[in-house]
């Protein structure tokens, strides 16, 4: 007997081939997909410089002229206060908060404690100064200073190391 060899028509080529081409295609895109997921997740984590301390909350600035072991670890924020400059007659106001910096939980405690008399105390300080006084902000590092010598004879040894204005609007 006879064997009849008959080759394959083009159409029945491209048929053959297709299931193949198909199965590369579908192997290179799972490798580019496995190969981005090793990289995003697993090289590149350690290959990147650690970005923790850029996230982490902002730390108050240490006081003009302070050395940095005296910056304070613990802000407390007396919101709001809102006084008449000396000689304004009424026609002038100040609003500010005070933020100041003490040491430790216990001297926070206290100034919680103290609260309206550390109010009256700022309020007392600054009232007394004439518009022209609180207006300049060159003046704000003097200020500043007064207010803290004010407040350090009511806590502990150098517990109350800083004071600052995050707000100071005068109108």
């Amino acid at each position: 007997m006879s064997e009849v060899i008959q080759e394959a028509t083009p159409e029945q080529e491209k048929q053959k081939k297709s299931p193949v081409i198909i199965g590369m295609a579908g192997g290179l895109v799972g490798s580019i997909a496995i190969g981005a997921v090793l990289g995003l997740f697993v090289v590149g984590p350690k290959l990147a410089p650690d970005v923790g301390p850029l996230l982490a909350a902002p730390q108050p600035a240490a006081p003009i002229g302070a050395a940095p072991s005296t910056a304070p670890s613990l802000l407390y924020v007396i919101e709001n206060l809102v006084l008449n400059p000396s000689g304004s007659n009424g026609s002038r106001f100040l609003l500010l908060s005070v933020a100041i910096g003490v040491s430790n939980e216990a001297t926070m405690a206290l100034l919680k404690a103290r609260d309206p008399e550390v109010r009256d105390r700022i309020l007392g300080l600054l009232g007394a100064k004439s518009v022209e006084e609180v207006w300049e902000a060159d003046r704000r590092e003097q200020l500043r200073q007064e207010v803290l010598a004010e407040l350090k004879p009511l806590f502990p040894y150098e517990s109350v190391r800083a004071v600052y204005f995050p707000q100071f609007v005068i109108q």
